[in-house]
């Protein structure tokens, strides 16, 4: 599959050119979205069944005993995902594009806590696993069937590489690796 195209937002325009066998969006379910032009439009995505592949996936992982602290972090980083247009097939096909608006907006000033605000409480329920251990784990449990192989890893952007490093040691802790 190959995408062309440009891409235009205020002052910036992109050309993109990209190359796939096969692009896989969306986030929970049975089905998978294979989107060919990366905005999820009915008459040009097709649904696949999960078989004949092993779906791996990324998954923001931030584990504290303090749950705000946690849900902050794995704001913090969906936020800046959320500011590159490589992130709007997601975000459209999931109705978020207010938030994506407003986390645009808090960017374009670099205000990362107003990028983190602007995070739904849906969004991050559906695109990370943030809380204490006992949440998290829970929270794991729905890449069940839909994921052979989770790949977990923490925030990083605005949070203290210190805490980066605690919460890989708290991801190995609550996960069963010592």
């Amino acid at each position: 599959m190959t995408l062309d195209g440009t891409r235009q937002r205020e002052n910036f325009t992109a050309n993109i050119h990209r190359s796939r066998d096969l692009v896989i969006s969306g986030l929970l379910g049975e089905e998978t979205s294979r989107t060919h032009n990366g905005v999820g439009t009915a008459d040009d995505t097709t649904t696949l069944q999960r078989s004949g592949f092993d779906p791996a996936g990324y998954v923001i992982t931030a584990i504290s005993e303090d749950r705000g602290v946690a849900r902050q972090e794995a704001r913090q980083q969906i936020g800046f995902y959320a500011t590159t247009l490589t992130y709007d097939a997601i975000l459209d096909l999931h109705g978020w594009e207010r938030e994506k608006g407003e986390i645009r907006a808090a960017f374009r000033s670099f205000n990362l806590a107003g990028m983190a605000a602007a995070v739904s409480d849906e969004m991050l329920e559906q695109i990370a696993v943030a809380g204490t251990p006992a949440e998290c784990r829970e929270q794991l449990e729905r890449y069940d069937g839909l994921l052979d192989h989770v790949l977990l890893y923490p925030p990083s952007v605005g949070v203290n590489p210190e805490r980066v490093k605690e919460n890989y040691r708290l991801i190995m802790q609550t996960f069963g690796m010592r």
